[in-house]
């Protein structure tokens, strides 16, 4: 009984938390999104699953020439793309920007952080 209430809570733990895709999943995410025509690269892959929905936001750089009509009907592509990859209400989220632009990332600002620290003598 105790081992049927604790795989019971754990299951329902497992639905109200958010946690993060697999990183299969979420290398599967990249190369659906750089596949798609008019992706030059994307950064910042943020990916949650939350009771039955996933969530998907990421960076997607496109040629900074483009328009934004243009720039827009990419991201919808690549969001179509995410959506169809993964089982279930997929919600995908992308935010165009040009192509080479230097911001301060999400990635780079997360590899800072679990990079191991230098020893002192």
């Amino acid at each position: 009984m105790v081992w049927s209430a604790y795989a019971i809570a754990r299951d329902a733990l497992e639905q109200l938390l958010d946690r993060e895709l697999p990183a299969e999943d979420r290398r599967r995410i990249k190369d659906a999104v750089r596949a798609c025509a008019g992706v030059r690269d994307l950064h910042d892959l943020r990916t949650r699953f939350s009771g039955d929905r996933t969530f998907v936001e990421y960076h997607l750089e496109v040629d900074p020439g483009l328009t934004v009509d243009v720039g827009h009907a990419i991201g919808d592509a690549t969001e179509i793309a995410v959506q169809a990859l993964l089982p279930g209400t997929v919600e995908a989220t992308a935010h165009v920007e040009p192509y080479g632009i230097a911001d301060n990332r999400l990635d780079d600002a997360l590899a800072q952080k679990s990079a191991p620290s230098p020893r002192r003598a």
